[in-house]
């Protein structure tokens, strides 16, 4: 495998696991000061987003996990490497998900943060 699709699988590891790392880390503090943001006079409909914001870090977790199984496959196949294995729909379907479910937690939890206010 030449350096540059080796750069190129490398980068995208590392991006991956910086969504996880985001996701996990503002899910953990979402779920830590959960009495101190939401507070007791908080609505069903507030509470609503938090909870959705919560599912779609967990799941864009899970898509994570998933992209880095699929490029632990794809680079453990035996046939010649392209550049072409990094856009295929086994990569690309995961890694797409895990940012889109990134992006709804993020969205989900500045509505919650901006109707909790």
């Amino acid at each position: 495998m030449d350096d540059r699709l080796k750069n190129s699988f490398d980068f995208l590891k590392a991006t991956i696991i910086q969504f996880i790392g985001l996701s996990t880390g503002v899910l953990t503090l979402e779920i830590s000061f959960k009495k101190d943001i939401a507070g007791p006079n908080i609505t069903a409909d507030v509470k609503m987003w938090l909870l959705w914001s919560w599912f779609s870090f967990l799941i864009s977790v899970f898509f994570g996990l998933w992209t880095l199984l699929a490029l632990t496959g794809t680079l453990a196949s035996k046939k010649k490497m392209t550049p072409d294995e990094l856009y295929k729909a086994n990569i690309r379907f995961p890694s797409l998900l895990q940012i889109l479910f990134f992006l709804a937690g993020l969205i989900c939890t500045c509505i919650f943060a901006w109707l909790g206010i």
